[in-house]
């Protein structure tokens, strides 16, 4: 209790208190990952970031926990629930709790595109391409093709910046462990929305804007596919 009150960042001694003592710790635990979960504003958050550090290490009983929270209710605000996409990259998933996730992320996507929540629906979209990359580019692909035609240029450049600036990115890592055929679609879907030919020219000193931050993620689409191994990624360069 005085770890979750304390509000001095995640305390380093938590993890060994909850191998030695779970039946105490766990529901504490518990109790603080749901209250950051749930908030309505934004408030003290220590637990949810760092589970969504690059490269934590989740104890599983955590890991079940965290999925569960995941899956049980909508985040209560937007940095929640960007915490919550971080938290899917750490996570070990088995089939069955994998197939749960994308679930879920497919229902809320389609809900809050229904309800013209961008914001929220891009976060689900980031959240399927991390689950299973493969099969949400076809979600990806649709929903850049579903957009008004007024704001169609709007929401690509908006979503490609978020999804994979190398800077930024919504997600991160995900994009070195696609397939070659899969990279090879990113890349035709982007040169189909930010055409080279439209990119922006910048004389001196300029702070970047949505079309800029499209621009790096079709760039870093590029990259990643010329970096790539062996015949097949080349016949598709």
């Amino acid at each position: 209790r005085h770890g979750c009150l304390s509000d001095q960042g995640y305390p380093e001694w938590i993890d060994a208190l909850i191998i030695s003592h779970p039946q105490i710790a766990v529901s504490i635990i518990k109790r603080e990952i749901e209250s950051e979960w749930t908030a309505t504003v934004r408030s003290r958050s220590n637990f949810l970031p760092h589970y969504g550090a690059t490269g934590q290490i989740i104890l599983q009983p955590l890991q079940k926990i965290l999925i569960e929270r995941i899956c049980g209710s909508e985040a209560g605000n937007l940095i929640a629930l960007d915490r919550g996409v971080d938290i899917l990259r750490n996570l070990t998933l088995d089939g069955i709790q994998r197939k749960k996730l994308i679930s879920v992320a497919r229902k809320r996507f389609a809900h809050h595109q229904k309800k013209h929540k961008e914001d929220y629906a891009l976060h689900y979209l980031a959240a399927l391409l991390l689950l299973n990359l493969d099969e949400a580019v076809e979600v990806l692909t649709s929903w850049l093709g579903a957009a008004p035609a007024d704001s169609r240029q709007l929401r690509a450049e908006r979503t490609l910046g978020m999804l994979f600036e190398r800077r930024n990115p919504l997600l991160v890592g995900v994009l070195e462990r696609a397939s070659v055929a899969t990279l090879e679609k990113l890349l035709h879907l982007a040169y189909r929305h930010i055409r080279p030919e439209d990119d922006a020219v910048h004389n001196g000193t300029y702070s970047p804007d949505a079309r800029d931050h499209a621009e790096n993620a079709r760039n870093e689409l590029r990259t990643t596919l010329i970096k790539c191994p062996g015949a097949g990624a080349y016949r598709a360069m």
